[in-house]
């Protein structure tokens, strides 16, 4: 997906109306056409319907970013693939034209009007987008090797006029599966096994009882000090795989070892359940506190330690500034956060973090294309 610079509209919007994250009932929105915009990609765009425009943002999928605005997703998207991060960045534009292509007749959405976040002056919602053919756009990108099965999933058990939601996934599996093995987008260079099946929803429930099994037998091992034997005790592991293992330590994850040669979904499923890392505690009040579990803290007010802070010479709305704020305790930083607050409290807010150890409260945003932000309300 782009990334823009920030937008005053946009931003002015966001600190005095805090979107909710919560829908309503399904919507159909039929014969809808594709508005021709700069920030169209492939899984974001303008779409017209009866005179009014709207800005969507599909369910369950996520195409290749075209610049580095968000680094990590950008690494994130690349592990998937298998591929270095400068062919990450290649695919966006033919996951671009492949949706572009995909949207050139009458189409329809399907949406519940949940806010997914987003720098553009409109509100953008998640959605469904289903051709004349009763072809989904998302299954369509997947199975090009244009996208990822990853993202925000529809919040009911079925699909509006389609299949149940478990059904749809498989399907999206499905269609990963053979883009693999043909080497489609980007599976054509992909260091991942290409045979290797993506975890159904059944894989998974199998994995959750070993992974039970397992904790009960207190067998997990840590893949970052496990020794060679203890590796090739892992049912589906060799002498090879456990060497990769090694070789590409250290892991922050579990999920990084899909990292490894010829280590790919189906078989990260398989392995997962005898594995445990325990990511190292971060202090309270830290944006790395916050990291270790985004998704709980996203549009809540935290409280944040601030051992320093410093204003950012970027563009912000009229009359809001943006800080940095170094997190941590008195002996050591754990990480920064982005802090947007009115201009009328920016001298006060840098006297206030002149002494080091402030406690500082916000809104905790995710800002498309800058991460989590802390937000402050203008008081109009």
């Amino acid at each position: 997906m782009k990334s823009s610079l920030c937008r005053p509209a946009f931003l002015l919007a966001l600190l005095l109306w805090l979107p909710g994250l919560h829908g309503q009932d399904w919507e159909i929105l039929e014969n809808c056409r594709l508005v021709d915009h700069s920030s169209n990609d492939g899984d974001s765009f303008r779409v017209k319907h009866r005179g009014e425009t709207y800005l969507f943002r599909l369910y369950h999928v996520d195409t290749p970013e075209d610049r580095l605005s968000y680094p990590k997703r950008v690494e994130q998207q690349a592990d998937y693939f298998g591929i270095t991060i400068d062919e990450t960045l290649g695919y966006a534009s033919d996951a671009s034209r492949a949706t572009e292509r995909f949207l050139n007749r009458r189409f329809t959405i399907k949406t519940q009007w949940i806010d997914a976040r987003g720098m553009s002056q409109i509100p953008r919602y998640y959605a469904l987008v289903m051709n004349a053919d009763g072809q989904y756009l998302g299954n369509h990108l997947v199975g090009q090797g244009l996208a990822r099965i990853y993202g925000m999933p529809i919040q009911d058990s079925r699909v509006p006029g389609g299949p149940r939601k478990k059904r749809f996934v498989r399907e999206l599996e499905k269609a990963e599966s053979l883009a693999k093995r043909q080497g489609l987008g980007g599976w054509q260079r992909s260091r991942h096994d290409g045979s290797a099946e993506p975890a159904s929803s059944v894989a998974r429930s199998e994995a959750s009882e070993a992974a039970e099994t397992a904790t009960r037998s207190g067998s997990l091992l840590d893949p970052n000090v496990a020794d060679l034997e203890a590796l090739q005790g892992v049912p589906g592991i060799g002498p090879v795989y456990a060497s990769r293992i090694i070789e590409n330590r250290p892991f922050s994850s579990v999920e990084d070892l899909i990292r490894v040669k010829g280590i790919g979904p189906a078989t990260l499923a398989r392995i997962r359940p005898y594995f445990h890392l325990e990511p190292p505690t971060a202090p309270e009040g830290t944006a790395e506190f916050f990291m270790q579990d985004i998704e709980r803290w996203l549009n809540q007010v935290v409280t944040v330690n601030v051992r320093s802070a410093r204003r950012l010479d970027e563009p912000a709305p009229d009359g809001f500034s943006i800080l940095e704020l170094e997190t941590g305790t008195r002996a050591a930083a754990h990480g920064s956060l982005r802090a947007y607050l009115p201009e009328e409290d920016l001298a006060r807010a840098l006297e206030y973090f002149q002494r080091p150890n402030q406690s500082f409260a916000a809104l905790l945003y995710d800002l498309d294309g800058y991460g989590p932000v802390l937000v402050v309300r203008r008081r109009d």
